[in-house]
């Protein structure tokens, strides 16, 4: 990428491929973390999610900052388009390096728990754990009894 370069070249593809990742990557995330949960802490699991996203979207911009502010030693850019446009660059580049490893860290964290669970969904796990009795289903609280919230 250099400071001459038009959207449709140097940046579009990149945002393309961004949209694509995050479009299929984060529905299968919020899949993978509340089919888990049972349905009492689901919510909690969501909102873990969330807190999770929030959190990790503002550290990598902040790594993103840092990069792109401090381009390296030795860079003597000749203005500040160029300046700007190799700060992006390092930065861009120290996020993919980011996203290589997480990408990693997923991959041997699946190898070591034998894969995703294959063959039932959480639902239907459940249903058969309350039909062979091995979990009980919830009942629902009367509007006077301990732990309702009423009375």
């Amino acid at each position: 990428m250099a400071s001459g370069d038009d959207y449709g070249s140097a940046v579009l593809p990149g945002v393309i491929v961004a949209g694509l990742g995050s479009g299929l990557g984060f529905p299968a995330l919020a899949v993978a973390v509340t089919e888990g949960a049972t349905e009492s802490d689901a919510g909690l699991a969501s909102a873990v999610l969330t807190a999770v996203q929030q959190v990790g979207g503002a550290v990598g911009l902040a790594v993103a900052v840092t990069l792109a502010a401090h381009s390296g030693p030795g860079a003597a850019p000749t203005g500040p388009a160029e300046a700007a446009t190799e700060g992006f660059a390092i930065a861009l580049t120290g996020l993919a390096a980011l996203l290589a490893a997480g990408a990693a860290l997923v991959g041997c964290l699946l190898r070591s728990n034998g894969g995703p669970p294959r063959g039932r969904s959480g639902a239907d796990a459940a249903a058969e754990d309350v039909a062979t009795g091995r979990r009980e289903t919830a009942q629902p609280k009367s509007p006077g009894s301990p732990g309702s919230g009423r009375g």
